[in-house]
């Protein structure tokens, strides 16, 4: 089973994509995906679509102290099946004036 696991900050006012380049931001199979983001102070909001589903628009992040990565199953809030050649986007906005470090997971399992 695939796992990705990002920690990146999200400059203040500005907007993050972590899947952006990685190796599954294009599902390679038929595959369950589970997604969980994670901030270390509140003022991140997430968009999270997989291929054409919008799972999550300008949804709240889950709070974790600094240096905290996400739980399973507790912080893995979104899940969806995606179709091979799908896109998972992932969109991070500070809304904050501060920097914030977040972690973006994600656990890809694909069908038999």
């Amino acid at each position: 089973m695939p796992f990705v696991l990002i920690q990146q900050t999200v400059n203040a006012n500005t907007t993050a994509y972590p899947m952006v380049g990685q190796q599954y931001e294009f599902m390679h199979e038929p595959c369950s995906i589970e997604v969980a983001v994670v901030a270390a102070a509140t003022g991140i909001v997430q968009t999270v679509y997989s291929g054409p589903d919008l799972l999550m628009q300008e949804g709240p992040t889950t709070i974790k102290a600094a240096n905290t990565l996400p739980v399973f199953p507790d912080d893995y809030h979104l899940e969806d099946d995606a179709a091979a050649g799908d896109r998972l986007s992932i969109v991070l906005r500070n809304t904050t004036g501060a920097n914030i470090v977040t972690y973006t997971a994600v656990r890809i399992t694909p069908h038999e």
